[in-house]
């Protein structure tokens, strides 16, 4: 009898939860820079392209134009220990215009990613 009013209860909270999620998911995708992030123009955020020979500057190059890359470690936790875990992580080198080229990540302790950096220092990052 029980397990029969859980579904009421779980479409409904699914009713409910929805549309925030939504909201999360695609406000941020409106795009960076746009009508809500400030009114800088997309010639003065970018920089001007780096020689392709010049693999330091292009890597700074792609970071600065970059918002997302991957983390990749080796997993801590019990069910897949030892084999390689990849994160998906919002980073960031600076504002637009004025980046470094370093980029700089915030993480939550609560996140996977932490334990295995905290336990295993070889790690590898890709910008995507």
């Amino acid at each position: 009898m029980a397990r029969r009013a859980l579904g009421p209860a779980r479409s409904l909270l699914a009713a409910l939860l929805a549309p925030a999620l939504v909201a999360l998911l695609v406000s941020p995708a409106r795009g960076r820079g746009g009508l809500d992030h400030g009114d800088w123009d997309v010639d003065r955020r970018l920089p001007p392209l780096p020689p392709r020979d010049d693999a330091p500057r292009v890597a700074r190059f792609v970071t600065h134009v970059s918002d997302w890359g991957a983390v990749a470690t080796i997993s801590t936790l019990e069910a897949v220990r030892g084999r390689s875990f990849a994160d998906v992580i919002s980073f960031s080198d600076g504002p637009p215009g004025a980046g470094s080229g370093v980029p700089y990540m915030y993480l939550s302790p609560l996140q996977q990613l932490v334990s295995d950096l905290q336990n295993f220092s070889i790690s590898r990052g890709e910008i995507l």
